[in-house]
């Protein structure tokens, strides 16, 4: 149940940083950078103030998700969405009597066609 924690920050990150335009792999890589920053900084943190303990690490990912789940809600108002839906082109008759001929492939047979 507490990994799923820092799972969710990483896909929140992973949305902050994704961009239509852009190819997924600059995102990932960026998400990767800051997760890991974000690991580090805690501990280094946590460590300084003599609170590495379950309950701190687990207020530090709460507050970290609820950060950026809160950012990443104010910056989905402003933008357009992060993942476009789904547009599906109008199509004719005949396309349609084409998706819908029912007409199966040949099976093989050891001879060949059936």
């Amino acid at each position: 149940m507490l990994a799923i924690l820092p799972l969710i920050t990483f896909f929140l990150l992973f949305l902050l940083w994704y961009e239509t335009d852009r190819d997924w792999r600059i995102s990932y890589l960026s998400s990767v950078i800051i997760f890991g920053s974000l690991i580090a900084l805690s501990s280094e943190i946590l460590t300084v103030i003599n609170a590495l303990n379950l309950s701190m690490i687990l207020s530090f990912w709460v507050l970290t998700n609820v950060i950026l789940a809160g950012y990443y809600y104010r910056s989905f108002k402003r933008k357009s969405r992060a993942f476009p839906s789904w547009h599906f082109p109008k199509l004719s008759i005949l396309s349609w009597l084409i998706l819908a001929n029912r007409r199966e492939a040949p099976h093989y047979k050891r001879g060949g066609f059936i």
